[in-house]
This record gives C-alpha cells, sequence and structure tokens, in this order.
C-alpha cells in the first residue's frame, strides 16, 4: 500500500484508474460490512480508508464525494462500528480537514455531536483535535464567523446533546478562554448558561470557572516548561551579548549577535506585555438577571450541600463586583 502512495502521488494521472479500483472497492467492504462484519473486513476497511485519505488530493473528482461519505459512515452508523474502525475514520477526516479538502466547521460540528459516543479514547482525541484547530485558525488573526457558528452550535448543545458531550464542549470553551482564543463576551455568557444546567456535573463545570481566581490570566500546566525554555533561551542570548565584547568581531559573528539582541528584546517585551486583569464575570451582559436565576436555583440544590455552597458564593462574587441589590439573597445568611 505503502509503495502504491508513492507512486501515485508521483504520478497521479498514470494511476488515476488503479486509485478508482481501489475506490471502488472500499465502498463494497463497506457494503458486506454492514451484512457480516468481522475483523479481517475492519482492517480491510481501514486500510483502504487511509490509503484513499492520503491519495485523495491528487483526483479533485473524489474530492466531495469520500468526505460525505465518511462522514454519513461514522453520523449514522457510529453505535455499531468497532472502535478502532471509529478511530480511523476521525484520523481520516483530520488528515482531509488537514489538506484543505474538507470544511473545518462542518467537521467540529461532526466531532462535538460525536463527543457522546461510548469510546472514552475517541472523545479525548476529538476534544484535543477541537482545541488545537480552533486555536490554530485563530492563532494569526481571529475568523469570527467561523468562531460564532461554533459558539452558537456549543450554545444549542447544553440543553439539547447527551451530557457527556454537553460536559466535554464545556470543558472546550473553558480551555478556550484560558488559552486566549475565545476570551470574549460571547464565551462567557455561554459559560453562565452553563450554571443553570440541570445536570449537576455540567453545572459545577461552569461553576468553577467563575469562582477560579483569575481564569483569563491562568494557563495550563503544559505552558510553564514553555516559559521556564524561554527563559533559559534569553539567559543564553544576554550571555552571547554580554561576552561580545570581549571576542574577535567577526563579520558572521556581527551577524549572529546582532539576531540575538533582536530576539532577546523581543522576549523582554513579552515580559513587560501586561495582562488582562479583568475576571470572567465582568463579561456578562446581564449580571442581575443571572443572579436572581442563580438564586432560584438554590432551591433545587437542597440535597446537594457542596454545589449550593459554590452557587452561593457565585451570587455573592457578581453581587459585590456588580454592586447589585438582591434583598432576598441575605436572609439566606439569617437561617444558615
Amino acid at each position: 500500500v505503502r509503495v502504491r502512495e508513492n507512486l501515485i502521488r508521483r504520478y497521479p494521472a498514470s494511476y488515476k484508474d488503479d486509485f478508482s479500483v481501489q475506490y471502488e472497492h472500499l465502498k463494497s467492504k463497506i457494503t458486506l460490512f454492514f451484512v457480516s462484519p468481522s475483523s479481517e473486513l475492519n482492517d480491510e476497511i481501514s486500510e483502504l480508508i487511509m490509503f484513499v485519505s492520503h491519495c485523495l488530493k491528487c483526483y479533485p473528482s473524489f474530492h466531495e464525494e469520500f468526505p460525505k461519505m465518511l462522514e454519513d459512515l461514522i453520523r449514522k452508523h457510529n453505535s455499531i462500528l468497532p472502535s478502532e474502525l471509529r478511530l480511523v475514520i476521525c484520523k481520516s477526516l483530520i488528515i482531509l480537514r488537514n489538506r484543505d479538502l474538507y470544511q473545518p466547521v462542518l467537521l467540529m460540528k461532526l466531532f462535538f455531536e460525536l463527543l457522546g459516543c461510548p469510546d472514552k479514547i475517541l472523545r479525548e482525541m476529538l476534544k484535543l483535535h477541537i482545541i488545537t484547530d480552533i486555536r490554530n485558525i485563530n492563532l494569526k488573526n481571529s475568523n469570527n464567523k467561523m468562531n460564532r457558528a461554533i459558539q452558537a452550535f456549543i450554545h444549542t448543545m447544553l440543553f439539547k446533546a447527551s451530557p457527556i458531550a454537553a460536559k466535554i464542549a464545556i470543558q472546550i470553551m473553558i480551555e478556550l478562554y484560558r488559552k486566549h482564543v475565545w476570551n470574549d463576551a460571547k464565551t462567557v455568557n455561554i459559560i453562565a448558561d452553563a450554571c443553570l444546567s440541570t445536570n449537576n456535573k455540567i453545572m459545577v463545570a461552569a461553576l468553577t470557572f467563575f469562582l477560579s481566581n483569575d481564569p483569563q490570566n491562568t494557563e495550563e500546566d503544559g505552558n510553564d516548561s514553555e516559559d521556564e525554555n524561554k527563559k533559559e533561551k534569553a539567559k543564553k542570548i544576554s550571555t552571547m551579548v554580554r561576552s561580545a565584547g570581549f571576542t574577535k568581531k567577526a563579520k558572521n559573528k556581527m551577524k549572529k549577535l546582532e539576531r540575538a539582541r533582536l530576539v532577546l528584546r523581543k522576549e523582554v517585551k513579552k515580559k513587560r506585555k501586561p495582562e488582562g486583569s479583568f475576571l470572567a464575570v465582568h463579561f456578562l451582559n446581564d449580571p442581575q438577571t443571572f443572579a436572581e436565576r442563580l438564586y432560584k436555583e438554590l432551591g433545587r440544590l437542597n440535597d446537594k450541600f457542596e454545589i449550593k455552597l459554590m452557587v452561593m458564593q457565585l451570587i455573592a462574587r457578581v453581587v459585590g463586583i456588580h454592586q447589585l441589590f438582591l434583598f432576598n439573597f441575605y436572609l439566606i445568611f439569617r437561617s444558615i
């Protein structure tokens, strides 16, 4: 298969018929799978899917049909497909997305729907891809059109999707907010709606987000190693700059020194760059209504004292920051 892939990439016109034969073979194997599934057939289908995915870019006539076929296959039959085959189909769609053969918004919506699949390994892979892809898309400039479409889709998931999918969707939004990708008012207000969810796990995840000290300035643990690497690099560059006065000023060495100075200046600017100091609750569109709705939720949480306490803490924070009036809220402390 690898040899055939290399030949197709080098001479696509000469091997178009061979590719068409393999593509039709794949379609027949998928049809056979639903008649009599077997492990050997799963391996064949997986191998053919990856083969077509890697070679598809050479044949534009198949660009629309193949992604649509995979999308329909995993959307309609994900519950009966083997876990290995589900992973292969998702990896294939990611390959097509990376080669601009599949629209990112369509892939995001499909992956969000698959988050409710009872496959933990698949869910982790989908979650990682969604976060990474959204972050890369907004790396240079914010893609507001795509962001709004995905955020609106996540908002509908909170109340219509399965509890597992809704919980992971909120985790993704919180992760993107903390990575300064979606640190806007729309994101905060969607997470605020999750605080009113009837699912306690979703509710706790959203409450924890608002009750953290400063979620906007909190980076993940993985970024600590990056900061340490940057500090070490800056130390090396500063050492080069200091020692340059005592070495021979050759032409090449002076060029390297100048580049080192520029890099060091950039590192210093990054260190001096001011961080946003706003808490997430500052971005609430209607803090008064939000506090009142949270207060009504306290009556539903009589059996969950820990969650009830978190709700009270968030109400107190919103009331204090926005200087609101919520008179009935103070009566709770008289009964405690």
